[in-house]
């Protein structure tokens, strides 16, 4: 093997090394809540979404509505007019991809 070819064999080698490392490094990140970054983006797909239905829906006002999504479970703070309106919040969360459980802990506004 000649010097030149040892070289590219060894920059080849460095170069799979460090892909290696950075591949490892990616998927081995968490965030704060314990999440890989992956998981962190498909939570904030979730979280979109389901805001994206409560504000679209035609049927209620929910656009006083937080929603946190940790893991797939989706989380929906915030108060509502009447119990229709919490269990419809509930339901419209439900329907989204990706969404595994929701804690509804929506409160009824008193009036």
């Amino acid at each position: 093997m000649t010097p030149k070819n040892m070289r590219v064999l060894v920059l080849g080698v460095g170069q799979a090394l460090a892909a290696f490392y950075l591949a490892t490094t990616l998927t081995a990140c968490q965030t704060t809540h314990g999440q890989t970054a992956g998981q962190y983006m498909d939570d904030a797909a979730i979280t979109s979404s389901v805001k994206s239905k409560l504000v679209g829906d035609k049927f209620a006002n929910l656009t006083r509505i937080d929603v946190e999504t940790t893991n797939g479970t989706v989380h929906l703070l915030g108060i509502v007019e009447n119990p229709e309106q919490k269990v419809r919040a509930g339901k419209l969360a439900t329907q989204v991809a990706g969404v595994k459980h929701v804690d509804n802990d929506l409160q009824i506004q008193h009036q």
